[in-house]
């Protein structure tokens, strides 16, 4: 033990401990030699009698110390644990002051970020406003355009076929020249040789009137993009039934002498309008059309095929909205209709299937008019190859659009009238 280098407190113990164990004393004292530790550790160890009176326990070389007493061997000890827990107190102080002011800094940066975020989407949410607009615009003028070329190409067929009458047709007869003079016998078995043939027509005053021709279209068009821009109803004003007639009459059918009838036998089908042998869609007895009860019952007979002018519904349904989203809503709501009736519903949209189109629907039929062509031209087309004995059901508020409906034998439902019965 006396090379172990012990404190004094562990040699305070650990006399004490062998110096109360008697038996473990004596097992220390079976392998402690006195030549290694002494005569006086011997003594203490194997204790004969008399060993206290030894001299060698009364030299210098005495044992070890007795220990301290334990109240003071336990205020060192709790000085010690309080310096120690002094000690980490600072340190954890030092740290959380640490961490404070890095989370300080941390929500400054935040702070700073925020800021710089919204000021981004703040500008972001102003530049995709204006964008909707222009697309808007931009939309406005290609079907204006379109429009305007369908109105040229008009004229173009009209003049062409004019042209055409005036080639068949040939010059007119110079009846200001003398009638020839009857020829006399003998020169009668002559053959007479036959007076050159005049230029059929002037092909430079036929290309000058088919310019003029072409110009007076453009000049029609813009007259008439005026007149309709003129006509329109003011901003807030109460806006007319989509579904009458161009002349604000009430659409044929509704008079009061077929009301008997119907209530007769049930769902009639109504008189093929002049011109076309379509099947009328039938209303069910004592509703009338143009009332909100027959835009309902039209929507809800599944044996109507419902053709819808699509971009016409959206910007009369939602305002504010890009060409994309106003395709997907669109649809839904037709998704909706569709489900209530159980019939056929056709969406018809401006412009070719490479514009993103709307989520696919098991119910609704979604087509896009092909290029140099617009939705109301595909609607005219869609009709024509429809059958006639389908009844159909055109909604639209193009007053166009309306009026060739009813030429072709079917219904025309303005857009407005069209949300109401579908509940929108």
């Amino acid at each position: 033990m006396g090379f172990a280098r012990l404190s004094a407190a562990a040699y305070a113990t650990i006399v004490r401990v062998v110096d109360d164990d008697g038996i473990f004393r004596a097992r220390v004292a079976e392998v402690a030699d006195e030549e290694d530790i002494g005569r006086a550790s011997w003594l203490w160890l194997h204790r004969p009698v008399g060993w206290q009176d030894d001299p060698a326990m009364s030299g210098p070389a005495a044992p070890l110390e007795r220990p301290e007493p334990a109240d003071r061997r336990d205020d060192k000890a709790a000085t010690a644990r309080l310096r120690k827990a002094v000690a980490d107190a600072d340190a954890a102080r030092r740290r959380t002051a640490d961490q404070l002011a890095e989370a300080r800094r941390a929500e400054a940066a935040a702070r700073t970020e925020r800021d710089e975020l919204a000021a981004t989407l703040g500008a972001l949410r102003d530049e995709r406003n204006a964008a909707v607009r222009r697309s808007k615009e931009v939309e406005a003028q290609l079907a204006t355009t379109r429009r305007d070329l369908k109105l040229a190409r008009q004229a173009t067929t009209e003049a062409e076929e004019e042209l055409a009458r005036l080639r068949a047709a040939g010059p007119p007869p110079d009846r200001s020249a003398p009638a020839p003079a009857p020829l006399a016998p003998e020169q009668s078995a002559v053959p007479a040789v036959p007076p050159p043939v005049a230029e059929a027509f002037d092909r430079g005053a036929v290309a000058a009137s088919v310019a003029a021709a072409a110009a007076a279209a453009s000049d029609l068009a813009a007259a008439l993009g005026r007149a309709a821009s003129d006509l329109a109803e003011p901003a807030g004003s109460a806006e007319p039934s989509d579904s009458a007639e161009p002349n604000g009459t009430a659409p044929s059918g509704a008079s009061t002498s077929e009301a008997p009838s119907a209530h007769k036998s049930g769902k009639k089908r109504k008189k093929h309008r002049k011109g076309s042998a379509r099947s009328a869609p039938a209303l069910p007895p004592g509703i009338f059309d143009g009332t909100p009860e027959a835009h309902r019952a039209l929507l809800a007979d599944p044996a109507n095929l419902v053709v819808v002018d699509g971009y016409n519904v959206a910007r009369a349904a939602w305002s504010d909205l890009v060409p994309e989203e106003e395709r997907r809503r669109t649809v839904a709501l037709l998704d909706e209709v569709q489900a209530r009736s159980g019939g056929r519903v056709v969406v018809v949209f401006d412009g070719d299937d490479a514009v993103t189109a709307p989520k696919a629907s098991k119910n609704v039929r979604v087509r896009f008019s092909a290029t140099g062509q617009t939705a109301d031209d595909a609607i005219v087309d869609l009709l024509a190859a429809t059958p006639e004995a389908t009844p159909v059901v055109v909604v639209s508020s193009d007053r166009a659009v309306a009026a060739d409906a009813r030429r072709q034998g079917a219904v025309a439902v303005g857009s407005r009238d069209f949300l109401a019965a579908a509940g929108r």
